[in-house]
């Protein structure tokens, strides 16, 4: 009856935490004059503890994490993230929470899975943290849109001019310069997306070209392309999320080159370019032990108010190409394990109760904590073979955790999901 109840308490403050940031007003939370306050003693140990990275095992099998894009519902993949590393932790025994940076090797995301990877690979955040910063972000740069009575002359400006977007840019901008600021041993709001560390989890954002937005190109915190290297953080996480409609294009580096959300280029799930980005990093030499997929719902249902025939037509096709990539990486991995007990891969994502929320609907964000935990409910045999699947590998977990500080806030894990009477 405790679990039940520790269950019920921990979803409820999901639900909870995100009502209570949708009901400040953008004038209570944006226009206040006074100066916010410097980080306490707590926090700054809490940083530089958790910047002491503990050294990789590079014996066990691999453990990769892809997120999809979709706008507010990536709320819904974190959600589904802290329930997996909870029962994991909580399976294993362990006091503390488990950090997705050091249990996988390789995070990547498109769109808001990409800001998601970036948050939790690159600087090092814990999934509450990582949902508290979302919360924050999401209101802040959805607050400001404008509303669906101007939505049709709006869209239809966008596509005769070309350059009007429905959100400042300059807003998202700043939002995650504030997040990386936080989180960087320097307090550096221009940190560098390239982590030179070899046991730093690799960090890919899927982002793709103005000029040719059919090809995906990856901005990676390990060595790739020489012409990305002096990407910052907070540039990869604009790239991945300039949406056509909603946000102007990122220009970057010396050549000024424009860059747009990686899901135009068909891979709103990355899942396919984690296979690749896996080859290249370990060829051969690893085998995958855990490949966990995130979606964020089907994206044909954004109910995009006053839409337009271009962007439905966009619409359709990113979920045409969500579905084809996860069925590519099925029958990958189906080839590639002919044991099913050992296949590796396993996906989430609530789909037919958040895919009518629009990509920009931060109010929605209780909706969605509600109907994932929902969910979750539903799928306790899948995540208890998830965990499964996981056991086994937490040696390098178990090993350096006094690099690790402890958040009291997470010390009582969420129990396993099972079936039982809501209130």
């Amino acid at each position: 009856m405790k679990a039940f109840g520790n269950l019920r308490a921990k979803a409820q403050a999901s639900i909870d935490d995100a009502t209570s940031l949708t009901k400040n007003s953008v004038s209570s939370i944006l226009g206040s004059k006074s100066e916010p306050k410097g980080p306490t003693e707590e926090e700054i140990a809490l940083k530089k503890a958790r910047l002491a990275i503990p050294k990789r095992d590079t014996d066990r099998p691999l453990r990769i994490l892809s997120l999809d894009g979709g706008g507010v519902r990536g709320y819904s993949a974190l959600i589904i993230l802290r329930d997996f590393l909870a029962n994991l932790q909580q399976d294993e025994g362990l006091d503390e929470p488990i950090l997705p940076a050091d249990y996988f090797d390789l995070i990547i995301g498109t769109s808001t899975g990409g800001i998601l990877a970036l948050m939790l690979g690159r600087l090092r955040m814990t999934v509450e943290e990582c949902l508290e910063a979302y919360r924050t972000l999401a209101r802040e740069v959805f607050s400001g849109g404008l509303i669906s009575t101007t939505f049709n002359a709006t869209t239809t400006m966008l596509f005769e001019g070309g350059r009007l977007t429905l959100y400042d840019e300059s807003t998202l901008e700043k939002s995650v310069k504030a997040t990386v600021k936080k989180w960087t041993a320097d307090d550096n709001e221009d940190a560098l997306l390239f982590d030179p560390s070899p046991d730093s989890c690799r960090t890919a954002i899927v982002t793709a070209l103005s000029a040719d937005a059919t090809r995906p190109v990856l901005m990676r915190s390990y060595p790739g392309d020489p012409k990305l290297k002096g990407i910052k953080i907070w540039e990869a996480a604009r790239a991945t999320s300039a949406a056509p409609v909603f946000f102007r294009p990122l220009i970057a580096g010396p050549e000024e080159i424009s860059y747009i959300d990686g899901a135009v280029s068909g891979n709103s799930n990355p899942s396919l370019l984690a296979l690749e980005e896996i080859e290249k990093l370990w060829p051969k030499e690893r085998k995958i032990g855990l490949f966990l997929s995130l979606g964020t719902g089907s994206p044909n249902q954004v109910a995009l108010q006053g839409q337009v025939t271009q962007l439905a037509f966009a619409l359709a096709n990113l979920t045409t190409n969500t579905i084809h990539v996860h069925e590519k990486a099925v029958l990958w991995f189906t080839q590639h394990f002919t044991d099913k007990s050992q296949n590796p891969y396993e996906r989430f994502t609530v789909e037919s109760s958040i895919q009518g929320v629009r990509m920009d609907d931060h109010s929605s964000l209780p909706k969605i904590a509600e109907e994932t935990t929902v969910y979750l409910r539903k799928e306790v045999e899948k995540m208890k073979r998830l965990v499964e699947l996981a056991r086994g590998t937490m040696k390098s977990l178990k090993k350096g955790k006094e690099a690790e500080a402890k958040n009291p806030e997470q010390a009582d894990p969420v129990p396993p999901y099972e079936a039982q009477t809501t209130h």
